[in-house]
């Protein structure tokens, strides 16, 4: 009977690179609208809430006549 033999691999650590500019300018754009996003979902909320009560004033004054 054959005995399976295990191969070995040995990794090397490939060298840190340096991030591109490219890869400076995705994690900048991530980082500003992480920043800005509970800004953009408040602006959002209000607008809906508004909105809301004018079509609530619009239907009031077409159900008074």
């Amino acid at each position: 009977m054959k005995q399976a033999t295990q191969l070995e691999i040995q990794w090397q650590e490939a060298p840190a690179a340096e991030p591109s500019a490219i890869d400076r300018l995705e994690i900048g754009a991530a980082r500003a609208l992480s920043r800005a996003l509970p800004t953009i979902i408040l602006f959002a909320q209000a607008t809906l809430c508004v909105a809301f009560a004018f079509g609530i004033m619009f239907l009031a004054a077409i159900i008074q006549g």
